[in-house]
Formats: structure tokens, sequence, C-alpha cells
């Protein structure tokens, strides 16, 4: 089936923040078996922690799950930073389809004061014989803070076995900084080829904190 929110009263709020003292942020999961499209200007995914300190939590979006061949559009932020003493947290969006990922809204999963940054995973495998690709219009960051290791940006359209799918860039930056000793992280994107759409400098960046060690970009095409 499809998951399909729109404007108006058709916003949605995932809200699955951590304890108002204490606590790491919750997990939210959205599965379809053909098209997701999640948006509306005052819509909001938050699984960060609520209270001083804890880790920022885990959003799972897949579309495609039985098609092979459904479209994927988030046009809402997700917020699973860390908060305080706090590592960021995980988002996984997947479409492994003939039809293409469409991010239009900020992920976030820095760290708080003090931790690790998290790691986003935007991945299209295809169905086999077709790749529709990736379209990212949006910041995506896994910043570290205190003395943390950046995190991990990845935007991965290149299966192993199969048709790899265009990948298209057009707002950035895309983030994993590391803070203090920390190391910087990764920045990784694939795809048949790697298009900036709009003609602007495109941004992306894995330093170390003050004395750590510098992190890694792999553009592969």
């Amino acid at each position: 089936g499809n998951i399909t929110t729109g404007g108006g009263s058709t916003n949605i709020n995932l809200i699955a923040r951590g304890g108002a003292t204490n606590g790491n942020g919750g997990t939210v999961n959205i599965v379809a078996g053909n098209n997701v499209s999640i948006t509306g200007a005052a819509s909001n995914i938050d699984v960060s922690p609520a209270g001083t300190n804890g880790n920022g939590g885990t959003v799972n979006i897949t579309a495609s799950n039985s098609s092979g061949t459904g479209d994927l559009t988030l046009s809402t932020n997700i917020n699973a930073a860390g908060t305080g003493v706090g590592d960021g947290g995980t988002v996984r969006l997947t479409n492994n389809s003939s039809k293409i990922i469409v991010v239009n809204q900020p992920i976030n999963v820095n760290a708080g004061t003090t931790g690790n940054g998290g790691q986003i995973f935007v991945q299209n495998y295809g169905n086999g014989p077709a790749n529709g690709g990736i379209d990212v219009q949006t910041i995506l960051k896994a910043d570290a803070s205190g003395s943390g290791s950046g995190g991990t940006v990845s935007i991965d359209a290149c299966p192993t076995v199969g048709v790899a799918g265009a990948v298209n860039i057009g707002v950035t930056p895309f983030s994993a900084n590391g803070a203090g000793v920390g190391n910087g992280g990764l920045i990784q994107i694939k795809g048949s080829q790697i298009t900036d759409t709009v003609g602007s400098a495109i941004n992306l960046t894995a330093n170390a904190g003050t004395t750590g060690a510098g992190g890694t970009i792999n553009l592969a095409a």
C-alpha cells in the first residue's frame, strides 16, 4: 500500500522523544509496500531526547517494500540529534525501486554538547533492471560536539549487483565534523552520475576537531 500525508489537516507529527529529565530518543518506523510521501510544512519527525542528556533515536523510512516501483518523497524535518552528553542518532531512508527518493527538508543527527555525530543513510539500490536514483535538496548534518568524532552521511544508489541510479544534489552542506580530540567522519555519495542541479557550490565537510584526524569524503560514479 501507500503512506501519504499532505498539507493542512493531513500534516503528520511523529514524536518519540526521551524522558523529561534524561533518556534516549525513541524509534519511528515507516514501511510501505509501494509509495511513501510525507509532506506538509507543519509535519515533523522528532526522536531527540527531551531531557538534559541522551542519545538521538532512530528513524527508518522504507518505500517499495514489496513493489520495487514506488516513490519515496520526504518533505519534513527529521531531528535525531543528541542532547547534553549524547550521541547523534540514526536515520535510514530506503527505496530500492525504479522510482526516485526525494529529500527536501533537513535531517539532523548531530551530537549534543558532548558526543559523536550520528548516521544518515539514503539508499536506492533499484529493483534489478531499473534504478530511479536519489535527489537531495537539503542540509544533512552528522557533526560531533565536545570531544566526539564525526558521524556518517551516505547517499548511495550503487548496488553491488544491478543497475546504478543517478544522484542529484541541489543544496548542501553535508557535514560529519569531529570536535575536540575527535576525528572527522565519513561522507560518501555513490551513483551512476552525480549532478549539481543548481550550479552553486557543493560543500561537504568531514573535518577533525582541534587534534583529531581528518575524515573521509568519497564520491563514486
